[in-house]
């Protein structure tokens, strides 16, 4: 890897937190819920959406698969709804990917940020519960940009945070590997604990330069 990066940055979910049983399993309950239950919403068919870009927010995941099934919901309608079950239900699923040590090694090497589609609130949540402030110097949520992955605005502002000259992003969506080129950095794949078989290949077509099977390979290509 490149000596002159001095800075590696991460996408949340997926990458450093397994929300697969929390923000995916609050898409499937909220669609479901505003479809009467007459229709399962499958955790294939939540990953299809997601592969296809531009759905990287999951308010804006649920309400495609809404839409597509012929519901037309007011969105505070389902932002309201999909909070109650991810708050009150889901997010106690969340575990950590990342192993600690990692971290701790990387955080005495490299400047480390986030940059997560999440709302303050919820990256915040996932901070304190793994405890992870001591090794991350700053990150970006869905309020400190006005465009989201794959817009590189959260990157680029992140970087901008830490005073970086060259920076890594490792990312499990292809809307990360998009913003990442835009923002004219390295993006490396993570494939999350859930997956389709296609997604590697997505990551590779969409700017990747590399794929890791797990986040804790990340060693391996530093």
């Amino acid at each position: 890897m490149d000596e002159e990066i001095d800075t590696i940055i991460f996408d949340m979910d997926g990458v450093l937190v397994d929300e697969s049983k929390s923000y995916r399993l609050a898409i499937k309950k909220t669609a479901e819920f505003f479809l009467d239950n007459k229709k399962e919403i499958s955790m294939d068919m939540i990953e299809s959406y997601k592969e296809r870009g531009g759905l990287n927010n999951d308010w804006d995941c649920t309400e495609a698969i809404l839409k597509d099934n012929g519901a037309d919901i007011d969105k505070e309608k389902i932002i309201e709804k999909f909070d109650d079950i991810y708050i009150n239900e889901t997010i106690k699923s969340e575990t950590l990917i990342i192993r600690r040590e990692i971290l701790e090694e990387l955080s005495k090497i490299y400047k480390l940020g986030i940059v997560t589609g999440r709302p303050k609130r919820d990256a915040n949540l996932a901070i304190f519960n793994f405890n992870l402030a001591r090794y991350f110097n700053t990150y970006i949520t869905m309020e400190d940009v006005e465009n989201q992955k794959p817009s590189p605005d959260g990157i680029i502002k992140c970087m901008k945070r830490l005073g970086s000259k060259k920076a890594i992003y490792f990312g499990d969506t292809i809307d990360d590997m998009r913003a990442a080129k835009s923002a004219g950095i390295i993006g490396i794949g993570v494939m999350p604990l859930v997956f389709s078989g296609k997604l590697k290949n997505l990551l590779i077509e969409n700017g990747a330069s590399n794929v890791l099977d797990n986040i804790n390979e990340i060693v391996e290509v530093l």
